[in-house]
């Protein structure tokens, strides 16, 4: 038996995914950003095409954005790469050619660290960004202030889920009963309240990890 975690895979032969209800998460950001912005702004969306949960998230956002906050304006959408530097250099060339944007919002992982890179590389330092994930590098642009905030995915609990999947479907312990195809592993926010206990968890996990 096969059980993903985090992006999914719908069309493979996998039993279960565990992960974030992406649709949901993107529609949290919407929110979050729209209070921040006080229901007025200029977005620039960073997605990758094709992934199906950046896709998702996109969608919550835009979605809930044009339902909750119509004064806010998604006025670019561009795919990147999971480089850091092609996520800085599309992020400054949008900026430059809409110089009135003022928000961004991150559908992965790093990135809100690429697009805080391009705002520094066009001298925009008024630039509202919301990412996804809680890597080191982004929770220290957290920390200082670059990133408004991060939804944080419930990795403990994909493992712990998965492991508990594999070994139930293996032994065949639920009978009569199918497996569910998705669990939700949950989601947290990080911001500038929590986020120092954050990077000492992070360091924590790094330094085990070093032996």
């Amino acid at each position: 038996p096969v059980i993903t975690t985090g992006p999914d895979s719908p069309n493979s032969k996998r039993i279960c995914n565990v992960g974030v209800e992406n649709y949901e998460a993107g529609a949290f950001g919407a929110n979050t950003m729209g209070e921040t912005l006080n229901g007025s702004g200029k977005v620039l969306i960073l997605m990758r095409a094709g992934q199906d949960n950046s896709e998702q998230r996109v969608n919550g956002f835009k979605e809930t954005l044009a339902a909750n906050y119509p004064g806010i304006e998604v006025v670019s959408e561009i795919s990147v790469t999971n480089e850091i530097a092609d996520q800085a250099t599309k992020t400054a060339a949008a900026l430059t050619a809409n110089p009135e944007i003022n928000a961004i919002f991150c559908s992965l992982g790093i990135q809100a660290v690429g697009a805080s890179q391009g705002c520094d590389q066009v001298g925009r330092s008024d630039i509202t960004v919301f990412g996804f994930d809680r890597n080191p590098a982004q929770l220290e642009l957290i920390k200082e202030g670059k990133v408004m905030g991060s939804i944080a995915q419930g990795c403990y609990n994909m493992g712990w889920w998965a492991c508990l999947g594999l070994y139930v479907e293996a032994n065949n312990l639920l009978v009569d009963h199918s497996f569910p195809t998705f669990i939700s592993a949950g989601v947290s926010y990080i911001d500038q309240s929590n986020v120092d206990k954050e990077i000492e968890e992070s360091n924590a996990r790094i330094a085990k990890a070093a032996g």
